[in-house]
């Protein structure tokens, strides 16, 4: 994307920023309601001094992938075990 936002990293769409909510807060969200399961959110917090940018950066942080594991295998390595 040329604004250098990643699209959604749940539902690929394309986000939207706010500069600011009214309550000192910038954000950058999916506004996809009806067909993304998650609708992330990224906050930068006005107030103290963080800007959009801030806010963009973190939504454009993607955790590690486990394309082979589970939820459960990460929480609990040893589920499979348990049964």
């Amino acid at each position: 994307m040329s604004d250098g936002l990643m699209p959604c990293p749940f539902c690929g769409k394309r986000p939207k920023v706010c500069p600011d909510t009214g309550y000192g807060a910038a954000t950058v969200f999916c506004p996809d309601e009806n067909d993304c399961p998650v609708q992330p959110v990224a906050d930068a917090d006005l107030k103290a001094g963080e800007t959009v940018a801030d806010a963009i950066a973190r939504w454009n942080t993607r955790g590690p992938v486990h394309p082979t594991s589970s939820l459960t295998e990460i929480n609990r390595p040893n589920a499979r075990e348990e049964v």
